[in-house]
């Protein structure tokens, strides 16, 4: 630490409740298994194994299979799987998975039954077997595992930036360079959230009688590759209840809703490409698709297993996969089932660099989760809802790895349309998109190290017994929650820069970089200039990250004795330093006094861009963009919010930030006025970069008080993807609050809630200069300020945000008691 500076902790003394208008709250053993169907919520249950409608992508197991109590690890001297004695008591055969030692043991295996399904790389052989074959297997030595060959049923607006992958787009990390598999329902390959993405399909769709299963492949084969083989918008699956499956998964984990009115901005990795794999067949009984549900889809595993030997060779042959999604499942696991076939194939494709993502399963379970989900090396995912709180049907327990939002997601369905389901099905594909996403940052690390960075950087859920991570892609780059812009060193957390003005006429630029705790370590120096190169009044600071390189950028408007105005950027360097200012704008028609800079992502291209309100002389008022060029310099700037009377920036408290969590900043303006009437506006961002001309009103009151009394900034101090404003008032008898308002789905800013406040005498508002920024890291905003002390004394302090948004005792981060005025410092603030 360098020499006159110290960092101290704060008394920290509580403070009463500051007068003021009222305030309102804000806000065993292997069971037998029946074919696989898509996961999602489960509407009705007639047996211990749920019952899941086909109308949300699930489907029921088969009235015959009860099952038994939790798995418990098999015998090794029993490879059968003790159920199929019964099923095959009366003359019948079954479908099962035979497992052995290795591949040289498969043809003595096949002669037990009849061959279904054979596979290029595992250990593993599909027969259609009686009770004779089920002897002969068990008399195997070769022989380490038979199950039956089981159909399961299938098991994003405001998830995608809850999970932090706004923040992963606008540094430009969108999963571009990766691949995902979708192994489900197929998916409808010219649905506009999908379309021109889709660079492989197959179908492995399995044809039996026996189970009332036929094939969903266009051919009406048991297998068939090629363009066209896993389209649900067409063949036979195109008018089948629950075909939508595939798709709503699809467009969750890699949609692009660019250009495209009407839908979500997009899914988690938009830059991702898809894999679509159709590993689903047509059911017509009952017995399988549960009363009154039949027809119905469900997945065979020998389907699945298919499928994923698909993966490994598109994988081995320079298809750069990085994840293949089950959205499917049933059954109850309390331990890890890695005697299940899929193991074999789910250990390859780790091997091979690509996870394997499963949905925990939606019976409600707090102790199990179904299979595949339980094998030990799959990725199992659960489902928590809006607020993050776990959702009522998602599976739990020792085996769970990650959770996810699953609760009302908005993805594709085919028809070019879009609906809201729920389930760890939903949950599950927000893992994969993410996955692409740090494949795209992390290129030289293994997939088992994503996985790990996935489960080390979420945001902690706790419930009853248990703690498990939501992911948070933000957090997991690095990146702070809701100020990107403000990291000037990449650490993952913000910083502080600001510019102080010599008496001697010197300038120099400060960095105080944010420490793991939060606090606000000694500043360096990040720029130096000699005297008479600037004058400090005549410029208004602003940062962003300009150039979208993930570091955080300083600059500043120049006015002129001449009258001339410039625009200067100084981008950050990779040593802790900025680059010298270089002029991107000139104009000697502007007037610098009546210019109101903010910066902020305006049109959501992973570039910060500045917003000039200018105050007319003769009462009008206008909003400016200068949008972002990629070397970090600025366009001319162009108009589109204007008032012609009734305004005045003077009346105004300006702020900038997402609202409404579409992945654009908005502004935000607190007004004041003459009558004593206080209103929060909110200025939504349009695609161009724009404002929307019919900005939206918020909080208001007749008894807030005066500008001279309120401070304003935004942050995303609950970490739920969309900004609120915070505004600490002085209550003009000694004690202070700060207050935010959050934002509703639209962006209006109307829920108040005291989120902090201090008793008489503590802190002066009129010695303060308040800004916000993730400054330990942790995916949400915090509150910071540069506060003036009557000694002379300046010093850094933070006040660090809860899950609930609320704010910590303030911390005090670096001090200088002696040698820098606060009158001479200012903050460059977005």
């Amino acid at each position: 630490m360098k020499a006159g500076w110290r960092i101290d902790s704060p008394p920290g003394l509580p403070g009463p409740s500051p007068p003021g208008p009222a305030r309102r709250s804000p806000r065993g053993r292997a069971r037998a298994r029946i074919p696989e169907a898509p996961v999602n919520k489960p509407l009705w249950t007639a047996f211990v194994t749920a019952v899941l409608t086909v109308a949300l992508g699930a489907a029921p197991a088969p009235a015959a299979e009860q099952p038994s109590t939790p798995e418990a690890a098999p015998p090794a001297a029993a490879p059968v799987d003790p159920p199929l004695y019964e099923k095959t008591s009366g003359g019948g055969t079954v479908r099962v998975n035979v497992v052995t030692r290795s591949r040289t043991d498969l043809a003595a295996a096949a002669t037990a039954g009849s061959t279904l399904q054979s596979f290029d790389t595992l250990p593993v052989v599909t027969l259609k077997v009686g009770r004779s074959g089920l002897d002969a297997l068990a008399a195997q030595p070769g022989v380490v595992g038979v199950t039956e060959d089981t159909p399961v049923p299938p098991t994003l607006d405001r998830s995608v930036p809850r999970v932090g992958a706004v923040t992963a787009h606008v540094k430009g990390r969108t999963g571009t360079g990766s691949a995902v598999a979708i192994l489900d329902t197929g998916v409808a390959t010219r649905h506009p959230f999908l379309a021109g993405r889709i660079i492989a399909e197959a179908c492995f769709s399995p044809v039996d009688p026996d189970y009332s299963a036929s094939s969903l492949c266009p051919d009406g084969t048991q297998q068939q590759e090629g363009p066209g083989t896993a389209d649900s918008a067409t063949g036979p699956c195109a008018a089948l209840a629950g075909c939508d499956h595939g798709t709503h998964v699809a467009g969750i984990a890699a949609g692009k809703g660019t250009g495209i009115a009407g839908t979500p901005v997009s899914g988690v990795a938009p830059g991702a490409d898809i894999i679509g794999l159709q590993v689903f067949s047509k059911f017509t009984s009952e017995a399988f698709c549960g009363p009154g549900a039949a027809p119905c889809v469900l997945s065979f595993t020998s389907a699945q297993l298919a499928a994923l030997e698909k993966v490994l060779r598109l994988r081995q042959s320079g298809t750069p996969v990085i994840a293949a999604n089950l959205s499917l499942g049933t059954g109850r696991h309390t331990i890890a089932c890695d005697s299940d076939p899929r193991k074999q194939a789910i250990d390859n494709l780790l091997t091979a660099g690509v996870a394997t993502v499963v949905a925990a399963g939606n019976n409600g379970y707090t102790d199990a989760v179904g299979a595949p989900a339980c094998v030990s090396s799959a990725l199992v995912v659960g489902s928590t809802t809006d607020d993050d709180q776990l959702s009522s049907f998602t599976n739990r327990g020792p085996l769970l790895d990650l959770l996810a939002p699953g609760t009302g997601i908005v993805s594709s369905v085919p028809g070019d349309g879009y609906a809201a389901k729920n389930g760890t099905s939903m949950a599950a594909p927000h893992v994969t998109g993410a996955l692409a996403i740090l494949r795209q940052a992390h290129p030289d690390q293994s997939v088992i190290q994503l996985q790990s960075l996935l489960r080390t950087t979420g945001k902690p859920i706790t419930y009853t017994g248990a703690v498990t991570p939501r992911i948070d892609i933000a957090q997991t780059l690095g990146g702070p929650g809701g100020k990107p812009g403000t990291d000037y060193n990449s650490d993952g957390r913000s910083d502080i820069a600001t510019w102080y003005a010599y008496a001697d006429g010197r300038n120099s630029v400060h960095l105080w970089t944010g420490g793991a705790d939060g606090r606000l370590q000694a500043p360096t120096t990040a720029y130096a200039a000699t005297a008479g190169t600037w004058h400090a009044a005549r410029t208004k600071l602003i940062t962003g990250d300009f150039n979208g390189d993930g570091r955080g950028d300083t600059g500043f408007f120049h006015g002129y004795s001449t009258g001339e105005v410039r625009l200067f950027t100084q981008l950050a360097k990779a040593d802790g330093t900025l680059a010298a200012p270089s002029v991107s704008w000139t104009d000697t028609d502007w007037s610098f006094t009546l210019m109101n800079p903010r910066t902020g992502d305006f049109n959501g291209d992973g570039r910060d861009d500045i917003a000039v309100w200018y105050d007319y002389a003769d009462g009008s008022d206008k909003i400016f963009t200068f949008l972002a060029r990629p070397d970090g310099g600025f366009a001319n700037p162009f108009w589109s919010w204007n008032r012609t009377t009734g305004w005045t920036f003077s009346s105004m408290k300006l702020t900038s930030g997402d609202h409404n969590g579409d992945g654009r900043d908005d502004l935000a303006g607190m007004y004041f006025y003459a009558t004593g009437e206080v209103k929060l506006f909110t200025f939504p961002a349009l695609a161009t970069g724009g404002f929307d001309n019919a900005q939206l009103t918020g909080y208001t009151s007749t008894t807030w008080g005066s500008k001279e009394q309120t401070s304003t900034v935004s942050g995303d101090f609950d970490g739920d993807g969309r900004d609120e404003v915070a505004a600490w008032y002085d209550y003009g008898d000694g004690t202070d609050a700060v207050i935010t308002f959050s934002p509703g789905a639209n962006g209006a800013l109307g829920s108040r809630t005291v989120a902090w406040q201090a008793e008489a005498g503590r802190y002066t508002r009129d010695n303060l200069t308040l800004t916000s920024g993730d400054y330990d890291g942790d995916g949400r905003d915090d509150l910071a300020c540069l506060y003036g002390y009557s000694t002379g004394a300046i010093k850094m302090i933070t006040w660090l945000a809860q899950p609930a948004g609320t704010l910590n005792e303030p911390q005090h981060g670096a001090e200088r008691t002696t040698g820098w005025g606060y009158s001479q410092m200012r903050l460059f603030t977005p």
